[in-house]
């Protein structure tokens, strides 16, 4: 494959879309490549409308952990199956706002195992460069102002942002200031991936 599979990680208010398409425009600007597809986990298909649903439910989040690794699986062995894979196969830029790193910290602070999630995802697709963007609890909840679901709450965004910053060390994450301007921002992940030769 040819392509190149970008990935975006952080606690939610981060900033992962918006970086996502400024770093699409930065990527036409620059390369003036429009092979480019821009995609996001939960997906809209059938597992992901289901993790949506349940978390929708209030439930507590220490228990879900066995259902919503089993669903997050599922969501995306079909999505790099059906979307990334077929594109990368394209010569396309991949953008995705969300994956694996994600179940490895939600899943993690739910109860499983490291070893059992490194078994789950041992065979899905790896990008070719992952980033975090890192932003305190007090600024996510700033931006995210009155939706404050339970995954949203300031202990468990801290929890959050702490499994993160661990995953980013243990499997080589690049991590972002995601408090500097979004154009900044944009720039930045635009030459982190030149110096290493992905664009």
């Amino acid at each position: 494959m040819s392509g190149k599979f970008i990935v975006f990680e952080g606690i939610d208010g981060s900033g992962k879309s918006t970086l996502v398409l400024n770093l699409a425009k930065l990527l036409w600007k620059e390369k003036k490549n429009d092979h480019i597809l821009i995609t996001r986990e939960p997906t809209s298909g059938f597992y992901g409308q289901e993790m949506r649903r349940l978390l929708k439910e209030k439930t507590d989040p220490a228990i879900l952990g066995e259902k919503m690794l089993e669903l997050n699986f599922k969501d995306k062995v079909n999505h790099v199956n059906a979307s990334i894979k077929p594109a990368l196969e394209k010569s396309y830029y991949v953008l995705c706002d969300r994956y694996m790193y994600s179940s490895f910290v939600y899943q993690g602070l739910q109860g499983i195992t490291d070893e059992r999630l490194k078994e789950t995802y041992k065979g899905l697709l790896r990008p070719d460069v992952w980033f975090l963007l890192d932003l305190s609890p007090e600024k996510s909840l700033a931006r995210l102002s009155s939706e404050k679901d339970l995954f949203e709450k300031i202990d468990w965004l801290t929890n959050l942002r702490n499994k993160y910053l661990q995953l980013a060390e243990q499997y080589n994450g690049v991590i972002l200031n995601a408090e500097l301007p979004a154009d900044k921002l944009a720039e930045e992940c635009y030459q982190a991936l030149n110096e290493r030769g992905l664009v």
